[in-house]
């Protein structure tokens, strides 16, 4: 305020001279705008060296973003400022047009203001994080010692948690900034007066938005599912790419995206595949009527023994049996877990056992068979 007193004095006396005289006014005026708009980022990379300064003495990692962020809205600020401060000393103004140039400039810097504190939702999202992580860490040492699954447990509970409260914040300075700039044109209890029936509509719309918003809320706080994780629902299923304020996102295999809202999410049946810590095969292995037992019983020992060798599989969950007799085939159930939830490891696994297998039948002699009909033709007069 000081500088800003001392500039509009010296200003004014520098225009006593040419008081009478409007073209030199408007002739400086424009010499010192020019200089002004020429000179706005000599001013502002001096303040902002200053705040930078000032804030290395924190130690805090985020102040190169935070001069960043603040570079432009205090470069728009500083010019608007010093151009209202020459624009009311040299040119006579009346007093509502000089009021009118007062609202124009606290709209200018309110905007300014709040597009910086907007674009530090990352900075300010990510100090909520660090504040969270060590919070659900040392709760979690409590119960367990092994801190090491806690804290990569954190980081995977925080691929939601992060995007979704950047979007609060954001939500929230938003209202804010426009409530406030909105403020200083017009009367807010008069438009929310004059709403009426219209608010009634705004407010049952809001119904659902309410409804989604606490969705959101059930799904991260309850870990229903995670971003990356891969979720079946009666809608469809895929893999979650994002969790907003009002729906889900979903890729599915075929590259489509579902949307879904979260109140459906979080009300509705849903299976989370990607909890899971391991992967079921079960198919049926069809082998020729002309086998004998002594094959099937030698056959069935020796797969099992390929599914106890194979890392790829859990011990001690598979089956191998000799389950039915089909129409074209002696049926062999053969079904056991992949210890593992990727799905290409879980190929891979898939594949090492059926060539074993198909190695295995080789060996036994063991044909596999394939639907067949018999046909039977008496012999007599057509």
């Amino acid at each position: 305020m000081v500088i800003i007193e001392r500039m509009n004095e010296i200003m004014s006396r520098t225009l006593e001279v040419y008081s009478s005289n409007a073209m030199v006014r408007i002739s400086v005026l424009v010499v010192i705008l020019s200089v002004i708009f020429l000179c706005r980022n000599l001013f502002t990379r001096i303040i902002l060296y200053i705040v930078k300064k000032a804030m290395h003495k924190l130690n805090n990692p985020n102040v190169e973003k935070f001069v960043k962020v603040l570079e432009k809205p205090l470069m728009i600020s500083i010019t608007t400022l010093f151009m209202y401060i020459a624009i009311i000393n040299i040119l006579e103004l009346s007093v509502f047009t000089n009021g009118v140039l007062i609202q124009i400039v606290k709209t200018i810097i309110a905007i300014s203001v709040f597009v910086t504190v907007y674009k530090m939702d990352d900075i300010v999202v990510n100090i909520m994080n660090k504040a969270y992580f060590k919070f659900a860490k040392k709760e979690r040492e409590n119960e367990s010692e092994n801190a090491n699954v806690n804290e990569n447990v954190n980081e995977s509970e925080n691929n939601i948690l992060i995007p979704f409260l950047k979007n609060v914040y954001k939500v929230l300075i938003f209202i804010v900034g426009f409530i406030i700039v909105i403020q200083e044109w017009y009367d807010i209890g008069i438009i929310v007066a004059g709403l009426g029936v219209g608010g009634i509509a705004i407010a049952l719309a809001g119904k659902e938005m309410v409804a989604n918003l606490f969705g959101s809320i059930v799904i991260i706080v309850e870990k229903i599912f995670d971003k990356g994780d891969y979720i079946e629902t009666k809608r469809g299923q895929g893999i979650v790419e994002e969790v907003g304020f009002r729906s889900t996102t979903i890729r599915t295999l075929e590259d489509s995206l579902i949307t879904i809202p979260n109140f459906i999410v979080s009300t509705e049946e849903l299976i989370n595949w990607s909890k899971r810590n391991k992967r079921r095969v079960k198919f049926i292995l069809g082998i020729t009527y002309d086998t004998t037992p002594d094959q099937i019983k030698i056959l069935i020992q020796d797969i099992k023994h390929v599914l106890i060798k194979d890392n790829g599989v859990e011990n001690d969950t598979f089956n191998v049996v000799f389950n039915s007799f089909g129409d074209s085939s002696l049926n062999i159930l053969i079904q056991y877990f992949a210890s593992t939830i990727d799905y290409n490891e879980y190929l891979e696994t898939n594949e090492r056992v059926n060539f074993e297998i198909m190695n295995l039948l080789e060996k036994n002699n063991v044909s596999v068979a394939f639907p067949s009909r018999s046909l039977y033709i008496e012999k007599g007069n057509v």
